[in-house]
């Protein structure tokens, strides 16, 4: 290749390495300073032992905490109400004796329980705890499962004092959200996802059977649960699971979707009661659990087909659906309708509970990657001279190949998956060396430098592809069969691989770039040609 090919080459790589870098890791603002550019890295989601973890404890409907019990126990006061109001204040009173009548039996641990939602008289009272407890014990398994589908890089459900749920999530803060005092603030990016997340949890908890339902009583059928307002469009003898083989989140273009797989009576059902429904006054389908409506979609056309597909406004959205959809499908049902402890609170709300150092535990393990690769670099340079420089711009263009796959992936940073990167990175640079040091033995027993390149790396190319693919498909393995962050740790490592050996031949292209116009060869490399005189 000649000097000005060469140039042009190594120009291009060298211009797209340092944008790459300097958007990975500068932030800046522009506009003058009305906006602000967040680094690559600073957007990653941190895990939860970077950026702690959003937890909520939760109860069945009918069993409150003391807490709610004294908050609305408590004598409606007669100076709130009017001279004419007396029918009301009256009937306040009686409101608040019958809350009370209704818990007046207590559990232990602070609770209190609904006698007119359970059956606890004195005969059947253990019992009938006995069954709560059990119930409880299986949503929560239950929840865990669906909750595991969410690739959540760690995530927990716990039973505590025994008829409650204890729900831990990570809260998926970046190092940009948490480097500003005031992250908590309620307008800031991470009470969003606080936000977020609790519309999660919630959906997750849903507890009930799935119908597919119209609002219009000519196109369905009278429903099972009386606090359901819609009407099903499957018999009440019937399982979704007849009609739905699975449903799973759908990507494409930066549009998040829920992919539904039909059966062929499943595709005949939906293509009937679309067909029907567009002579309706209100062509929606409603997608229930239990008696909540979870989502809807506007029929336009008639469904026909094996799959169709919803579109749901964000990720996280997604996912959840698709965990709860596909869990009942399976017949995974959530036994009991579950609320906050928080008697402040109607619906479920998780709160952070966010690390204070979390920043600079991520910032003490960014700067320990850093250090591995400066350590590689230094070698590089101190063993390999212009080469090793080579090699150091390799080193820098695979890191940012990471670090831009684990952005698009959007996968949580955790120790784990940074150790898993610096696996990665370790396994190319030590393909690089073992190369070089090939090639070094070529050179020593005379090559030519062009011989030597070759033969250095054909001795070991059958080996380095077997070790290759071999990690690949344990890493692949592992990101299939794992969860949470083993899935995520699999995952980094399946590219992590592919990408070491894509470089590993670009490494090769480049030394042929970069050393083409050099005149001393051995020198650019840091060899030193051994010549074998000839016996005679």
């Amino acid at each position: 290749m000649g000097k000005i090919r060469s140039a042009i080459v190594t120009t291009i790589v060298v211009v797209a390495i340092v944008a790459a870098a300097f958007f990975a890791v500068v932030s800046f603002p522009y506009r003058g300073g009305t906006y602000r550019w967040n680094s690559i890295l600073s957007v990653i989601p941190l895990g939860s032992e970077f950026s702690g973890d959003a937890e909520c404890v939760i109860y069945p409907e009918g069993i409150i905490t003391e807490a709610e019990y004294l908050l609305y126990s408590e004598p409606p006061d007669k100076s709130d109400y009017d001279s004419n109001d007396e029918e009301k204040y009256t009937d306040a009173v009686e409101n608040v004796q019958d809350f009370v009548d209704r818990y007046e039996t207590e559990l232990g641990y602070g609770l209190r329980i609904d006698s007119d939602e359970y059956d606890v008289d004195e005969k059947n009272i253990d019992e009938t705890l006995a069954e709560i407890k059990e119930n409880v014990k299986s949503d929560a398994e239950t929840i865990s499962k669906r909750l595991g589908k969410m690739n959540f890089s760690s995530y927990s459900v716990s039973v505590v004092n025994e008829y409650g749920l204890k729900i831990s999530v990570p809260t998926g803060y970046t190092y940009s959200d948490m480097r500003h005092e005031d992250y908590l603030n309620e307008e800031s990016s991470s009470a969003t996802k606080l936000s977020q997340l609790s519309s999660v949890v919630s959906a997750i908890v849903l507890d009930g059977e799935l119908t597919i339902c119209v609002s219009d009583s000519n196109y369905g059928f009278e429903p099972a649960d009386s606090d359901l307002e819609y009407y099903p469009i499957t018999r009440k003898t019937d399982s979704m699971s007849d009609y739905i083989k699975s449903v799973r989140t759908y990507s494409r273009g930066g549009s998040d979707a829920l992919r539904f797989k039909l059966t062929t009576d499943g595709r005949k059902l939906m293509a009937d009661s679309t067909n029907e429904l567009l002579d309706s006054d209100d062509p929606t389908l409603y997608f229930c659990i239990g008696s909540d409506v979870l989502m809807s979609l506007s029929i336009d056309s008639m469904i026909d087909s094996k799959k169709f597909y919803i579109t749901i406004s964000d990720e996280l959205g997604a996912k959840s659906y698709a965990a709860v959809l596909d869990s009942v499908v399976n017949g995974e049902v959530v036994n009991y309708s579950y609320s906050s402890e928080d008697p402040n609170s109607e619906s479920i709300s998780l709160t952070a509970n966010t690390m204070q150092s979390g920043q600079y535990a991520a910032l003490a393990m960014a700067l320990v990657a850093l250090v591995v690769l400066i350590v590689l670099c230094a070698i590089s340079v101190a063993i390999y001279k212009k080469l090793g420089w080579l090699n150091v711009a390799m080193l820098l263009l695979f890191s940012l190949l990471m670090i831009y796959v684990v952005y698009l992936l959007k996968i949580e940073i955790t120790i784990a998956s940074m150790l898993c990167g610096m696996l990665c990175l370790g396994v190319f640079a030590g393909t690089n060396f073992l190369v070089f040091e090939n090639v070094r033995g070529c050179v020593n027993e005379g090559n030519v430098m062009q011989n030597a390149v070759k033969n250095g790396y054909k001795k070991n190319r059958a080996g380095i592809l077997d070790a290759h693919i071999i990690l690949f498909v344990i890493a692949f393995v592992l990101y299939l069969v794992g969860k949470g962050a083993l899935s995520a740790s699999g995952l980094i490592l399946t590219f992590g691989f592919v990408i070491s050996y894509l470089m590993y031949w670009f490494t090769r292209f480049m030394w042929y770039c970069c050393s083409s116009p050099q005149k001393d060869k051995f020198k650019y490399c840091g060899f030193k040609r051994r010549v074998v005189d000839d016996e005679d």
